[in-house]
């Protein structure tokens, strides 16, 4: 495979800049670490009103961490002053990674305030299939107390969201094959979903997500699915099983139905750092007779760490992906695929949250008609996303992708611009 010396440069310079902005920000949290682990420190001593004052003094060094928030909130309720405890935990709340937790204070505060009815809500809202099994029968126990009822009916919760983009893509690519069109265009997308909490840990899934382009109608795609999944403790383990099923659309009509069987591992290696595992399994059946050579099965694996460091949360990927399709008679469509991402997401100021991302993914695709297709790609991704409301979420995101390929149809460079708006429900 031929290289480009001028994109290696440049997928070389994005990683020398993010590791300038590793090295950069390292300082400035170290301060915000030692305030904050001093609070901890005099928190474990029961120390509150000594806690308090270390995280003001980390908060002061420009520290938005979630945890902050969440430990002053702790503090405050330990202190025996709801409100303020209360204006905490709701700001903790906006990260979902918390909203399980805090769920289930905000409910201990609306019982100290005699507010049995919104105490209920908040620990219906707490029992979540993909969070905390022990949190989860903290939540049903205190259901049972308050309302002496059995706690599987009360159980039963919602959890929904919906997303809208606007954006500008300068070389939209085949829906179908990825093929580049070498023509730019205005998008719109919407995403939505829902989560049923039902009983003993199952939930019930749907999403919808619709992509549709101003003047290249070829790009123009929809899905609906629908899943169930559960999650269950299995040693240092949490597994979640999950079955989707789904129905795809072209601007032309039908295009595909997928039935997905993914089997997901999380363990926690210490109080920070995490791992997570997954096999992914999808049928895929065409529905129009003019893409069947898209038919067949795709098999990935996916490895994740998470860890933090001192300017931000990193996760590290792997992911290996096989794929058998029908193919043509001049053109393989089943690539095997390895792919390496890095991610770092900051918290700043004024509620702002930023995220970049680096991915490099090798595709190899077996030999049919004399050729063999291998790709290269590189993709940097920055997010810059901001909270308006406890349910509400603004953000801006770019995305540079680079593919290198021997087929020089495949080759192309692609910059999308998007804009978009979220809410939480």
């Amino acid at each position: 495979m031929n290289y480009s010396v001028n994109n290696m440069k440049v997928f070389l310079y994005l990683i020398i800049s993010l590791g300038l902005l590793l090295s950069s920000c390292g300082a400035h949290a170290s301060s915000q670490q030692k305030f904050f682990q001093n609070g901890i420190n005099a928190f474990n001593r029961k120390d509150y009103h000594g806690a308090l004052t270390d995280f003001a003094l980390a908060q002061k060094a420009g520290m938005k961490e979630t945890k902050l928030y969440y430990n002053i909130g702790v503090c405050y309720y330990k202190l025996e002053k709801y409100d303020k405890a209360n204006n905490f935990f709701n700001i903790a709340a906006r990260d979902r990674r918390y909203r399980q937790l805090t769920s289930y204070n905000l409910g201990l505060i609306a019982l100290k305030q005699r507010r049995k009815q919104a105490a209920n809500k908040y620990f219906k809202n707490a029992i979540s299939a993909t969070g905390n099994l022990k949190i989860n029968e903290l939540a049903r126990r205190m259901l049972k107390k308050n309302s002496g009822k059995k706690t599987d009916s009360a159980a039963i919760t919602w959890n929904s969201g919906i997303n809208l983009a606007l954006g500008y893509d300068d070389n939209v690519t085949s829906a179908t094959n990825t093929t580049p069109s070498l023509r730019g265009d205005h998008y719109t997308q919407l995403f939505a979903y829902t989560d049923w909490y039902g009983l003993d840990n199952y939930v019930l899934d749907a999403y919808f997500l619709q992509l549709k382009y101003a003047n290249i109608h070829t790009g123009n795609f929809s899905q609906l699915s629908a899943g169930i999944r559960r999650s269950f403790r299995y040693n240092a383990w949490r597994l979640t099983p999950h079955f989707q099923a789904g129905r795809s659309r072209l601007s032309s009509g039908d295009f595909q139905q997928q039935f997905d069987f993914k089997v997901s591992g999380q363990r926690t290696l210490d109080n920070k750092r995490y791992l997570k595992l997954r096999f992914r399994y999808t049928k895929i059946d065409s529905l129009n007779h003019l893409y069947d050579y898209l038919q067949g099965d795709r098999q990935q694996i996916r490895a994740d760490y998470y860890a933090p460091t001192s300017a931000g949360k990193l996760r590290l990927r792997y992911v290996f992906e096989l794929n058998h399709r029908q193919n043509t008679a001049t053109a393989n469509y089943s690539p095997t695929r390895h792919g390496l991402q890095a991610k770092l997401s900051q918290r700043l100021s004024h509620g702002w949250m930023i995220s970049e991302e680096v991915q490099y993914r090798l595709s190899h695709y077996d030999s049919i008609a004399g050729v063999t297709r291998k790709d290269d790609r590189r993709q940097f991704t920055l997010v810059a996303e901001r909270h308006l409301q406890t349910a509400w979420l603004a953000g801006l995101r770019y995305s540079h992708t680079n593919n290198l390929s021997n087929v020089a149809i495949e080759q192309y460079t692609r910059n999308d611009f998007q804009v978009y708006l979220n809410y939480n429900f």
